[in-house]
């Protein structure tokens, strides 16, 4: 079974595929990236990160918001509806405030095979996002984090 985990990217930057492997490797030397992209490109779509040799990699993706009714805006309408009225809460009315505004959507898939070294890595990568990229981590059958921390919890 697979996990997905999110960052919804309020900025207009996207990172290449070789800055994120710089900025991992320092923390994990040992991880290989692997894709059919263009390593230098902002528009790319898809890579594996491979962080043991006996492990599936965690796979990326990257879907942009180009304006058109898309996956990014299907996702986000989905999660403020799933959300609702926030009423008087200060976390709900942010979440839905920043989904508003998402240019683009990271979404890794946490593959069956995973030991807590791949949710590591994985928060790692998510939170490069979040630190640089105003992201907002979403994670399915949990909900919506700041940091660490669950500030909204999903069904």
């Amino acid at each position: 079974m697979s996990y997905f985990i999110r960052s919804f990217c309020r900025s207009n930057k996207i990172p290449t595929i070789n800055e994120l492997e710089l900025y991992l490797k320092n923390n994990y030397p040992e991880i290989k990236i692997k894709t059919d992209d263009d390593k230098n490109s902002k528009k790319w779509d898809r890579l594996n990160f491979f962080y043991k040799n006996d492990k599936k990699p965690i796979v990326v993706k990257l879907d942009i918001n180009d304006g058109s009714e898309n996956l990014v805006t299907k996702e986000c309408k989905e999660f403020i509806d799933e959300i609702g009225n926030p009423g008087l809460s200060f976390a709900k009315r942010k979440i839905i405030k920043h989904l508003k505004n998402v240019k683009y959507i990271i979404c890794s898939q946490i593959l069956n095979d995973a030991d807590d070294d791949s949710y590591n890595l994985n928060g790692e990568l998510l939170n490069y996002f979040v630190n640089n990229y105003e992201g907002l981590i979403q994670a399915d059958g949990e909900g919506f984090y700041n940091g660490y921390k669950l500030i909204v919890k999903l069904d």
